[in-house]
C-alpha cells in the first residue's frame, strides 16, 4: 500500500492537493527525527539521454531536513510524492528530463557502524552499508511496514 508523505502534484486539484502542496513544512516538523548517521539518497535518475544509478548523501541526519534537501536537488518544474511503500521511504519526481517515467529515488541512512568520514571508502556497495528508513514516519503516522 502506498502511503502518501507529501506531494505536490497537479492532479490533486481539490481540497487534498492544497493542503498537500502547503505543508510540506508541516511534514519536516511532524518528521523532525534524528537518526544516527546522515541521510542518503539511493535510486535510478531517469533523465531524457538514459537512466543512471545515483546516490546523494544528504547534508543531515533529521530525517524532516532530508525530505527539504531532497527536493531542493532538483531544478526547473517538478512534481514530486514522498511517500513509503513495500518497506521503503520514497521520493517520485517527474520534470522537464523525464515528463514520462519518474526518478525514483530512496530514502536510506548509513548503518550506525559506517562513520561519515568513511563514506567514499564504502559507497561501491551502497545498499550494504545503508539501512531502510520507512519504518520512522510509519511509527509518525501509524502506518505498518
Amino acid at each position: 500500500m502506498k502511503n502518501i508523505i507529501w506531494t505536490s502534484e497537479p492532479e490533486y486539484d481539490d481540497e487534498l492537493h492544497e493542503f498537500f502542496e502547503q505543508d510540506l513544512g508541516d511534514e519536516v516538523m511532524n518528521l523532525n527525527i534524528e537518526l544516527p548517521n546522515k541521510v542518503v539518497l539511493v535510486g535510478k535518475l531517469q533523465r531524457w539521454d538514459g537512466v543512471y544509478s545515483v546516490h546523494k548523501v544528504l547534508e543531515t541526519r533529521n530525517l524532516g531536513e532530508a525530505m527539504e534537501s531532497a527536493v531542493q536537488c532538483f531544478e526547473g518544474d517538478n512534481t514530486f510524492t514522498i511517500y513509503c511503500e513495500a518497506g521503503k521511504m520514497l521520493l517520485s519526481q517527474y520534470g522537464h528530463d523525464n515528463p514520462y517515467n519518474p526518478t525514483i529515488l530512496e530514502f536510506r541512512q548509513l548503518k550506525p557502524e559506517i562513520r561519515d568520514e568513511e563514506y567514499d571508502e564504502w559507497c561501491a556497495d551502497i545498499y550494504g552499508v545503508t539501512i531502510p528508513l520507512a519504518d520512522k514516519p510509519a511509527a509518525v503516522y501509524g502506518w505498518a511496514v
